[in-house]
């Protein structure tokens, strides 16, 4: 594997990386959000979910589809950072 190669395939890596983590918090966030609007705004009883449930689920849930757009956009970067002789 020539070092050119394995530079994108570490900018393919990182992508995904850095876009399961942003996806995951994201995903907390959301979470959060709708459980509160379920316990608060729409129930009449007593709340119907756990915060950290919901929470945790999302946040695997948008991590687990961010994670292949982090791919394509980190061999993006580096093909676009390298130029045409990235491969």
């Amino acid at each position: 594997m020539s070092k050119r190669v394995a530079r994108l395939i570490g900018f393919a890596a990182l992508g995904a990386l850095a876009l399961a983590i942003g996806g995951y918090l994201l995903g907390v966030v959301a979470g959060l959000g709708l459980t509160w609007y379920n316990n608060h705004l729409l129930s009449d009883t007593a709340p119907q979910g756990s915060y950290l449930f919901w929470a945790h689920f999302m946040g695997q849930l948008f991590a687990f589809f961010s994670w292949p757009v982090g791919i394509v956009c980190g061999l993006l970067y580096g093909l676009r950072r390298k130029g045409p002789d990235a491969v």
